[in-house]
């Protein structure tokens, strides 16, 4: 069976628009070089709706919703990104921002020579890899694919990919214009791991018939249902079990650990195990039939996960503090997994099933996390089954309203 494995996609951001309270973040930006203004620059709260252009002054203003933290990305042309971290101390502050030319590009300072014919070779498969590859990624344009370079690091069998400009994708799925500031693309050959990160603005698409509007707001709905948004967004109100997600510990044994044997064994008689006081299944991954072993095998806690143990919050701070070990076995019951995603597992054409995925955490031993589901830092979030599956293709902004 085949395992998709995605370690993130976004630098999420940390705004919740509802309708509440709302106040403007100003500023300028300049060129750290000289400092001087500069005019259309694009000023955005980071995987939102929510952005504006500097005037010929490199002046901007930008409403934004009162009491909440967010992260503010400003690009421009030939000069680095920059990211500001908005919370209530600093909102109400004129924001001088000074980004800076890009000196260098991969190009002058790297030992890989970008790929020749480079979107011919590559572009199929960047775009499974990056959009997706279901009912909803086939609906998605890539409308500039020429600002990518690739390369292909054949010492470390990884492909890499960079863009001179913001990806622009029209997803006419869900009715959005995206525009992606890709910061890094990495794809491991050998462990089969995408690490794709950046910052993205969502727009609405332009004028549209009713019904096509219609299609739009059931797509978004059936989009949100069991993604990893509305998982945080449930962790954070503590109301996980209530929205349909079921959540276990769980334990991995690779196939090199002492214990696999043993534990393999004894999955045959569908014996449980008993770890620090706690009961655990052992559950078997599907695997190839020419194979003896699978990879490992999966303890699964009996208990579901409490989160009341897990969050800690701290006065004056929107964001809880998520830690955990081991990782997270999330099923999600109100909806069952598309069928695209089915057979790319490999299941025949009548099986049907839940929505299921794992989390954990990949280098810090915890995250923050905040009321709309967004999630610092989100490099540290490394996902696999249904959420990994699901690609920019079903990505809605952190405002989005089910």
């Amino acid at each position: 069976m085949k395992r998709l494995i995605t370690l993130l996609f976004f630098y999420f951001s940390t705004v919740f628009l509802l309708k509440a309270q709302t106040e403007s973040i100003s500023g300028m930006v300049i060129n750290g070089e000289d400092e001087s203004p500069l005019s259309a620059a694009s000023v955005f709260i980071n995987n939102s709706s929510k952005g504006t252009t500097t005037d010929s002054l490199g002046k901007f203003s930008l409403p934004v919703l009162k009491g909440r933290n967010f992260e503010l990305v400003v690009t421009y042309a030939g000069f680095n990104t920059a990211t500001i971290n908005i919370n209530a101390t600093n909102i109400t502050n004129f924001q001088t921002i000074k980004i800076f030319p890009k000196s260098e590009n991969l190009e002058e300072v790297s030992i890989l020579i970008p790929e020749k014919n480079g979107w011919s070779k590559w572009g199929k498969f960047f775009t499974e890899v990056f959009i997706g590859k279901s009912e909803f990624a086939s609906q998605c344009l890539l409308k500039n694919p020429s600002t990518l370079r690739f390369y292909n690091d054949k010492n470390s069998e990884k492909l890499i990919a960079t863009a001179r400009e913001p990806l622009i994708i029209e997803n006419d799925a869900l009715g959005y214009l995206v525009k992606f500031q890709l910061e890094k693309f990495e794809y491991d050959f050998t462990k089969r791991i995408a690490l794709y990160t950046g910052y993205s603005l969502f727009d609405e698409l332009g004028k549209s018939t009713v019904r096509k509007r219609s299609k739009w707001r059931y797509n978004r709905r059936e989009a949100f249902s069991g993604s990893i948004m509305q998982f945080f967004r449930s962790v954070y109100n503590y109301s996980t079990y209530k929205d349909g997600f079921e959540v276990h510990e769980k334990i991995r044994i690779l196939k090199a650990d002492p214990q696999f044997e043993e534990l393999f064994k004894r999955d045959a008689t569908n014996d449980k195990v008993t770890l620090n006081g706690n009961i655990f299944f052992i559950r078997i991954p599907r695997f190839p039939d020419y194979k003896k072993r699978p990879d490992y095998l999966d303890l699964i806690n009996l208990n579901i996960v409490d989160f009341s143990k897990l969050l800690k919050s701290e006065k004056g701070n929107t964001a809880k503090t998520l830690q955990f070990e081991n990782l997270l076995d999330v099923t999600y019951h109100n909806a069952l997994a598309k069928y695209d995603y089915l057979l790319e597992m490999g299941y025949t054409k009548d099986v049907k099933q839940l929505q299921h995925s794992d989390v954990k955490l990949f280098h810090a031993d915890r995250i923050e996390i905040e009321k709309d589901g967004s999630y610092v830092d989100p490099s540290n979030i490394l996902s696999s089954g249904y959420w990994a599956w699901c690609k920019v293709a079903e990505a809605l902004p952190f405002d989005f309203e089910d």
